[in-house]
């Protein structure tokens, strides 16, 4: 008990107790990660496979700066590695502007999290998790058109893609889909397996 009145209220936080302070901004840290992740992004744009990038981003971005922080390295080394990853990760996709934004953020709520005991106190830790989360949130889901979803899907008939056959490519999708399609971005073309991912932006069913 005395543990946890120590995390919540800014108590001195004894040597003992570090793994229930780790404990607790992992906690505060995953469960904003999962707003943003699950609540904004995933419920507009469902792209599953990016979703589990920024999970595994946020986590691994939390514990070493966390982990840093006990050590005699500067923060920016641990964002050079977080760069050179995410480097070898992106380098052959074109990664739309919503995932870059995402991502960013879910780094920024990891990093606020994992910031030493004494650098800031909990209230403002607490402040910058709602700012950055309410911010993707207010942009995400209230202030963008609700009425588009967008969806990554990979599509096989690849002589569709193609400037000059656009409209056919537009019909094809609507009428397999059985949607509205609004417009349609080619993110990457694979001629070995004949095969391209693509951003499809429809209506939503009902809006």
């Amino acid at each position: 008990m005395s543990t946890l009145a120590a995390v919540l209220f800014d108590t001195e936080i004894l040597v003992g107790d570090r793994l229930a302070e780790l404990a607790y901004r992992f906690v505060v840290n995953v469960a904003v990660a999962a707003f943003i992740i699950r609540g904004v992004y995933f419920r507009r744009v469902g792209n599953a496979e990016y979703a589990t990038t920024f999970f595994v981003f946020n986590v691994s971005v939390f514990f070493l700066v966390y982990i840093m922080n006990g050590l005699d390295l500067d923060v920016g080394f641990g964002f050079g590695l977080f760069a050179l990853f995410a480097v070898l990760r992106f380098r052959t996709v074109a990664v739309p502007y919503t995932e870059l934004t995402i991502a960013f953020a879910v780094i920024a709520v990891a990093v606020v999290n994992a910031i030493s005991v004494g650098a800031l106190t909990h209230a403002e830790v607490w402040f910058a998790n709602v700012g950055i989360a309410g911010t993707v949130y207010l942009v995400g889901a209230r202030w963008v058109d609700r009425q588009n979803v967008v969806r990554a899907i990979r599509y096989e008939r690849i002589e569709n893609v193609r400037p000059d056959r656009v409209d056919d490519l537009h019909a094809d999708l609507a009428d397999r889909m059985g949607l509205d399609v609004v417009s349609v971005r080619v993110d990457e073309v694979d001629f070995l397996n004949d095969t391209a991912l693509l951003q499809v932006t429809y209506r939503r069913p009902g809006a």
